[in-house]
């Protein structure tokens, strides 16, 4: 990740939220097919379920076996296990901790404890956004290869009814949960908290995202939440480069007819400066 990236993003790197005036409205790409205009007339969004996000190092930790002694994985058996009412006997413990004194890497442990942690962010569902509109992977990605749209929601209040949870930009480290220092958190090793830093945390690789999450209840993920739910609104759609004209037609008449009347952006590409940008603007 280059310096100027990270000092123009600085958010997804751990200084601080931006302000409203930076990134007022948070994106989502999406094909025009039926199952997503279904969900945007009903005015909802749908939430991810973890479990079925398309990177498998989603949720992903790991143990520095390099800088830790015998006697700190000892501990952290021991708190773990303590965080999870007593699963391992000091028998189980004594035998992880002389493997990890053979081999080094703890790899039986880590792997326990990755699936406790995964199952615990697995009990949230999560909307995804981006804070760009004109990301070229995003549209090849997303909006299936920039024939379809991208629509914004106003960030200022992004959250769930009565919560205090609120759309939080995704960090982007390598390697994307270090469990060791988690551990030494208040709170211990196992908690909302810790499954929420999972859930907004991702290896630098993704960072073109630009992803900001909002994370909900489960019982949303895999369903709609109403965007009144979330106390927001949609407040502009963005259209691909691709996107037929007879499409955008379509859409924008199903935006009159939902009385909904917002911002319509259409994108050109510039050859010289290798960017996409805003040719015409017109209201719904």
């Amino acid at each position: 990740m280059n310096k100027k990236d990270i000092e123009k993003y600085g958010w997804h790197y751990g200084q601080g939220l931006p302000g409203l005036e930076e990134v007022p409205i948070l994106y989502q790409y999406m094909p025009l097919e039926k199952a997503y205009i279904d969900t945007l007339e009903a005015r909802s969004f749908y939430v991810s379920d973890p479990k079925k996000f398309n990177d498998p190092f989603d949720c992903w930790a790991y143990i520095d076996s390099d800088s830790m002694s015998a006697d700190e994985y000892t501990h952290f058996l021991r708190a773990f296990s303590a965080s999870k009412r007593g699963v391992f006997r000091e028998d189980d413990i004594d035998g992880m901790t002389r493997d990890f004194q053979e081999k080094g890497d703890g790899s039986a442990f880590l792997g326990k404890l990755r699936d406790v942690f995964s199952s615990v962010a697995e009990a949230f569902g999560v909307l995804c956004f981006s804070s760009e509109w004109n990301s070229f992977l995003m549209w090849s990605h997303y909006a299936k290869s920039h024939s379809g749209i991208c629509v914004g929601y106003k960030r200022d209040g992004l959250q769930i009814e009565g919560g205090s949870e609120k759309a939080l930009p995704v960090q982007y480290k390598n390697p994307a949960i270090h469990l060791q220092k988690m551990f030494h958190e208040p709170g211990g090793l196992v908690t909302d908290e810790t499954a929420r830093a999972f859930l907004h945390t991702k290896i630098q690789d993704w960072a073109y995202e630009r992803e900001w999450r909002l994370v909900t209840n489960k019982e949303y993920a895999g369903n709609k939440i109403a965007w009144e739910a979330c106390e927001t609104e949609i407040v502009e759609v963005v259209f691909g480069m691709k996107t037929p004209q007879k499409e955008i037609d379509s859409f924008v008449k199903l935006l009159r007819k939902m009385g909904i009347k917002i911002n319509c952006v259409l994108l050109a590409y510039d050859p010289v400066k290798n960017n996409i940008f805003r040719y015409e603007e017109f209201t719904s």
